[in-house]
């Protein structure tokens, strides 16, 4: 993305060039990031995980029993945030990132194949207010 935008002779003179440039070359829209974080200044996120809730399911043909894990995360900054979020059991994880607007909550569900215990949010990529690593262990009942 920044060769096209350098080999592209655009100038600096339309701000946001460059976010059209790099929305072409990842094919995502990028207008909630260059909103909260370049345009304006809307300060950090401040994320906490508010649920975990794991539920079995059963074992289909060859596949064993796994679990769906339900994460949902708050975020009370005014920045939005796109964290990775882990599902962990000893060395077998599952990770995907979610995308959380400022002062609202956003969840997502992974399928597990192991016995999930712990959860992580944001792994220190994404500056936040307190702290930018978050975890919490999943109880099993």
């Amino acid at each position: 993305a920044l060769e096209n935008y350098r080999q592209s002779g655009s100038r600096d003179d339309d701000p946001k060039e460059f976010q059209r440039v790099l929305e072409q070359a990842s094919h995502k829209d990028l207008n909630w990031f260059f909103n909260d974080w370049v345009y304006r200044d809307r300060g950090l996120p401040d994320l906490t995980i508010v649920n975990v809730t794991p539920r079995q399911l059963p074992a289909q043909g060859l596949k064993a029993a796994g679990f769906l894990v339900a994460i949902e995360v708050r975020n009370n900054g005014d920045a939005a945030a796109e964290v990775p979020v882990t599902v962990r059991s000893g060395s077998l994880t599952k990770t995907e990132r979610l995308r959380i607007m400022g002062q609202s909550s956003a969840s997502t569900r992974l399928v597990f194949e192991g016995t999930p215990n712990e959860v992580i949010v944001n792994d220190g990529s994404v500056p936040e207010i307190g702290s930018s690593t978050h975890t919490k262990q999943i109880v099993m009942h």
